[in-house]
């Protein structure tokens, strides 16, 4: 079985070898799902002889088509092992990009799992969920001096569990596991900021018996924990269905009027991207992504009023609240005239009959409104003509 320092390659396991002396860049593509668990040991690296894996960005396809995940499953290169754990980082010097590291065909094993040694890694824009059963966690780090940022993990027992000193968390998400972030006793030097936390079955932060967050800001939890360990900047009492753009089809991107958004730490002095390599800008949002406001305009013939009944409507952090279920062709796009003086909203998404998104014309949300009268709600254009 060939790989990679055989001698019909590199032919040496030591990058820093005097007539070496090279970068180890591995990269994939999506031609289908990996079914192995890689382990990368062995190697001698430092921190100008490193390892990346990584995955093909569309300027280095010649179709032109990224191999990228989107921030969302199944959307790029996945590995997806039938047992044991995802990758396991023993070495030096390793970075891990842009890979969905998916466990729903495995049991009892770790996603991302950095152990022994592995000093000095970066991990980064990861897709990381389903890892489940026995002990098992999204992402494991136990060892010092490693960085985990714009990654996205959920579904597992343990989303993301800090068992070393000397690490770094930044702009994560981490959605729906048992337990969210814990850091795991004697663990006190690691810092965690601008990390989402919702979801949890136990808790979203917990810190285990002598184990504490020694950096703790800007984080965002569902229940009381991000306000439990000092620091700055943190938020409680998030709801999964206000903050991601579809929590069950696990999109996680922000949504409009999210509690997230503006909400962040700016750590432009260590990297300005979020999890789609779009760059983050003005005041940063907490999480994984970094929200850019969408503009939906709708088009219909109809210029009848679209509305059910004679609902009121109260606006709160970018959602709207009707009084009456809509149940007609009213739908993402429409405008809502509501208030006298009139005011408008449109529909950026339909949670339910009696709960939108919506937001200004312009893309941000709406202001706060307690119950007042809605007046209409209509197509934005009659023609696509009128629209474009």
């Amino acid at each position: 079985e060939q790989y990679s320092p055989d001698a019909s390659h590199l032919n040496t396991t030591d990058l820093t070898a005097t007539g070496a002396g090279v970068r180890l860049t591995w990269v994939c593509y999506d031609d289908g799902p990996f079914t192995d668990t890689v382990n990368i040991n062995g190697y001698t690296t430092d921190a100008t002889h490193f390892i990346t894996l990584t995955v093909a960005g569309a300027d280095q396809v010649a179709s032109g088509r990224n191999q990228r995940h989107d921030g969302t499953p199944d959307s790029g290169v996945v590995t997806r092992p039938p047992v044991n754990a995802g990758v396991l980082v023993r070495d030096d010097y390793v970075v891990v990009e842009w890979l969905e590291i998916d466990g729903s065909a495995t049991s009892g094993s770790n996603g991302l799992d950095v152990n022994t040694e592995g000093t000095g890694g970066l991990f980064r824009n990861l897709l990381v969920h389903d890892f489940q059963g026995g002990a098992a966690k999204c992402v494991y780090v136990n060892t010092t001096g490693n960085e985990l940022r714009n990654s996205i993990v959920y579904s597992c027992l343990t989303g993301l569990n800090i068992s070393a000193d000397g690490n770094t968390f930044h702009n994560l998400t981490v959605y729906e596991n048992d337990w969210g972030v814990t850091i795991a006793d004697g663990t006190t030097s690691s810092v965690v900021e601008n990390v989402i936390a919702v979801g949890a079955t136990s808790a979203d932060f917990r810190e285990v018996t002598s184990g504490s967050f020694s950096t703790f800001n800007n984080n965002l939890s569902q229940d009381l924990s991000a306000a439990s360990f000092g620091g700055s900047g943190n938020q409680t009492g998030a709801l999964p269905g206000r903050l991601f753009a579809d929590a069950t089809a696990y999109d996680l991107h922000l949504t409009a009027g999210a509690a997230a958004l503006d909400a962040g730490r700016d750590l432009s002095g260590s990297f300005t991207d979020d999890i789609d390599g779009a760059t983050r800008f003005g005041t940063w949002d907490v999480g994984a992504d970094e929200y850019v406001p969408g503009v939906v305009y709708s088009v219909g013939i109809s210029t009848l009023d679209l509305k059910t009944g004679a609902p009121t409507i109260a606006i709160s952090d970018g959602i709207a609240t009707l009084s009456v279920a809509q149940t007609g062709s009213m739908g993402v796009g429409d405008e809502i005239d509501y208030d006298s003086p009139s005011k408008t909203a449109y529909v950026a998404a339909v949670q339910t009959e009696t709960q939108l998104t919506v937001r200004k014309a312009t893309g941000q949300p709406d202001p706060d409104t307690s119950a007042v009268t809605v007046n209409s709600i209509k197509r934005a254009f009659n023609s696509i003509g009128d629209a474009v």
